[in-house]
């Protein structure tokens, strides 16, 4: 009996270890118990009519977007990447396209591949990963000096920009019999257009014994190119939780992630017998927390920037940053109409949150250096994030007076010449508009508050005549954002 107890309680240890190590993980990566709690998502606008878009470029600059779109049907036979390999379900040539969207107005329009080669015009192309270079903003003439385009490729300044497009084509092979054996012959086809032109010329298309199952690309100039196997053969099974990825200037990485993959699959695969599947969406912004300094390597901040359980965005596998807001692509039925673009507003107040987990003396604040001291240590972790939304508030508010051109007074312009020095900190801070001076000024006032009442044990009356200064600061710069906010009514 006592051997044969040992025995049993060896194998349960044995089986807990698998569990921990093997199992679990797997588990996590699928999401098959993970919920999402609903985060930034109650400033949404929807953009109809696009579907089934996976990637998306934005440029900066012009506000214009471009997209790798299908229909959602395409995709519930047709998605090589999550092994759906029925290609032979669907009508040729594919009607996947590339729209075009100005994020200024939300219009858009297909974009008009001309110059095409034989595969193409047969099969037309199967959309996935998609990349802009943008050539430098020098211009384009034609032979006689005059700039010709057939549509609006300006940045709003009256220069036009000459853009190379990387297009990931997910071709199928000549025998439709042997796609779930062989899978897509995936290429890379290469485009030239101006941007924000209705047209792009084909160029070529690259084919590589290395571009076994592209998913993203991106575009470095020209022509060259990096590119992501999402697979270590053209037909296997992907346990990845996280899809594309958007690199911002600040250089913060903003990740599509998906937090349930089997629920992803059903919605894409069961789409022509069950319309209503959804999956829930989070945001991840991944930073350097070194605050300026050189990245060594290791200290970086990782936080939720966007989530939804699925009942406003659904299925977003593309995601980028144009002024305050996250373009994210979306799978989603409204009024039975596909829908797959959300632009939201992301204003993460986090100052309030952070700050209600120390203690109520521990905080003082130095005028000039535009920085916190905690002053008992017990989280510096807690201290790094408030400095950091304290700085990019900061700039904000530096950005909303020079938006506006009101001339800060003295105090202000002492108190916060640091953040003057160089642009924004943040993504998220690009333009100000009414509802962005609004929020700022409530923020604003908020933090004002929260220093204001704060004990300043220990200090001296130079540094108490310094934080009085800084709460003046902040009074004044108060007073000058209601004046923006009313001069935007």
């Amino acid at each position: 009996m006592l051997r044969a107890g040992n025995f049993i309680l060896a194998s349960l240890v044995i089986l807990l270890a698998l569990f921990r190590g093997i199992i679990k993980p797997k588990i996590d990566e699928i999401g098959l118990f993970r919920k999402a709690i609903n985060l930034n998502n109650k400033r949404c606008y929807r953009v109809e009519a696009l579907e089934a878009c996976e990637d998306l470029f934005v440029d900066r600059d012009s506000g214009l977007a471009y997209l790798a779109c299908s229909n959602r049907l395409h995709r519930a036979y047709w998605t090589p990447a999550l092994t759906l390999l029925r290609r032979d379900k669907l009508p040729f040539p594919s009607q996947d396209y590339i729209a075009v969207l100005n994020l200024n107005t939300l219009k858009h329009h297909k974009l008009d591949l001309v110059n095409l080669p034989p595969h193409l015009i047969k099969n037309g192309l199967h959309t996935h990963g998609i990349d802009l270079y943008v050539h430098p903003s020098d211009g384009f003439e034609d032979d006689h000096g005059q700039i010709r385009l057939s549509g609006d490729s300006s940045d709003g300044s009256g220069s036009v920009r000459k853009a190379t497009i990387y297009a990931i084509n997910h071709n199928p092979p000549d025998d439709l019999n042997t796609t779930s054996s062989v899978g897509a012959q995936s290429v890379i086809e290469v485009f030239d257009t101006l941007l924000g032109d209705t047209q792009a010329t084909h160029r070529r298309t690259i084919e590589s014994g290395f571009i076994l199952t592209p998913n993203n690309i991106v575009g470095m100039s020209e022509s060259s190119f990096y590119v992501s196997n999402d697979h270590k053969k053209k037909v296997h099974w992907l346990p990845r939780a996280t899809d594309n990825i958007h690199l911002t200037p600040s250089g913060a990485i903003i990740t599509a992630n998906i937090p349930a993959i089997a629920k992803f699959i059903g919605m894409v695969k069961k789409y022509p017998t069950d319309k209503e599947l959804s999956s829930p969406v989070e945001v991840w912004r991944v930073s350097n927390s070194s605050f300026g300094k050189e990245f060594v390597g290791g200290k970086v901040q990782v936080e939720k920037i966007f989530a939804d359980d699925s009942r406003e965005v659904s299925g977003t596998t593309g995601v980028a940053v144009w002024r305050s807001n996250l373009i994210m692509t979306d799978r989603q039925i409204t009024n039975e109409v596909d829908r797959s673009l959300e632009r939201c507003k992301v204003y993460e107040d986090r100052i309030k949150q952070l700050k209600d987990s120390l203690d109520s003396n521990s905080l003082s604040i130095r005028t000039g250096q535009s920085h916190l001291t905690y002053l008992n240590h017990q989280s510096e972790q807690v201290l790094r994030s408030i400095e950091s939304e304290s700085k990019r508030l900061i700039d904000q508010i530096s950005a909303s007076s020079k938006v506006y051109s009101r001339k800060p007074n003295k105090n202000y312009e002492q108190s916060f010449n640091s953040s003057r020095k160089g642009p924004p900190n943040s993504e998220f801070d690009e333009e100000l508009d009414k509802e962005d001076v609004s929020l700022i000024d409530k923020n604003h006032q908020n933090i004002g508050r929260a220093f204001k009442n704060e004990s300043i044990n220990g200090r001296d009356d130079e540094d108490n005549d310094s934080l009085n200064k800084f709460q003046q600061s902040y009074i004044d710069s108060n007073h000058q954002l209601n004046r923006a906010r009313l001069k935007v009514n």
